[in-house]
């Protein structure tokens, strides 16, 4: 195998992961007759383009979302007529067009929650060098919906709409720990089915999150060897959207104990302050 098709095979295969973890979930709601499997395969394909993977042909299409090629033609053909889709004919490739982008924006001016945490994520970023993001849960993945970069941190960033796997961040820890047990056993059998990884490590680290939440409000992970992350999970009523947040950065920028000690308690402040805004009863 040459270098370049085992890269190919490599990709392939993290974009097939991609698309069960974001799949997974929706399973059981495809046997209710209400369920429009049209307009989840229309949706699957939208969200298949990230700020990683602004353009993309239908083969790529077709890896991301796990569905089958002649599908993937007919909906991208679809959307873009509609236009949710831009075309690009000299690369073959395809980009969300401004009308997709218009209901986002339209999503995020609606979050007062958004707005009112801002300045403090900036805040927090600005004094202690690290990224803050505020996200929530996508299927099997936690989507940002707010991200603020550090000072310095260059390299290690996440933009709004990027997506992280649930099962090895701090972020999505944060938010299994606001599940019942029942529910985040569950979660977990799904998450370690779509990662294709023993489903005991994950409660293992689980049980680790689950007593540092309940002790100081917030869990620590490690993403990638280099990257050292807290999250905080806000407390909301029950059937709101869970949202949480996170800050964290490469080792040169935070340690685990600075982490730890001094930038966590403040996210935990920051969560809050959130909480008797928008959530107090």
């Amino acid at each position: 195998m040459t270098k370049r098709s085992g890269r190919s095979a490599i990709a392939a295969a993290g974009a097939t992961t991609s698309a069960r973890r974001r799949r997974a979930p929706e399973r059981a709601a495809e046997s209710d007759r209400r369920f429009v499997r049209a307009l989840a395969k229309g949706l699957d394909v939208l969200r298949a383009f990230a700020p990683s993977y602004p353009m993309l042909g239908n083969k790529q299409i077709t890896l991301r979302t796990g569905l089958p090629k002649a599908t993937v033609s007919r909906i991208s053909f679809t959307l873009t007529q509609l236009g949710y889709l831009g075309y690009d004919a000299a690369m073959d490739q395809y980009r969300i067009a401004p009308r997709v982008l218009s209901l986002g924006i339209g999503a995020l001016r609606g979050l007062d929650l958004v707005r009112a945490a801002r300045p403090l994520m900036d805040e927090l970023a600005r004094t202690c060098h690290v990224n803050v993001g505020l996200a929530a849960p996508d299927g099997l993945e936690m989507i940002y919906i707010e991200a603020i970069r550090g000072a310095g941190n260059l390299q290690h960033s996440l933009d709004i709409g990027s997506r992280i796997p649930m099962h090895s961040t701090s972020l999505g820890r944060a938010y299994l720990a606001t599940l019942e047990p029942r529910e985040r056993e569950n979660r977990l059998a799904e998450l370690a089915r779509a990662a294709e990884i023993p489903v005991g490590g994950l409660r293992a680290s689980m049980e680790e999150a689950l007593a540092s939440i309940e002790k100081r409000r917030y869990c620590i992970a490690r993403w990638q060897p280099e990257i050292v992350a807290a999250a905080v999970p806000l407390r909301v009523p029950p059937g709101e959207t869970q949202y949480v947040l996170n800050c964290g950065g490469p080792n040169y920028l935070v340690d685990e104990t600075r982490l730890a000690n001094d930038v966590a308690p403040r996210l935990v402040g920051i969560a809050s302050h959130l909480e008797q805004l928008f959530f107090a009863r």
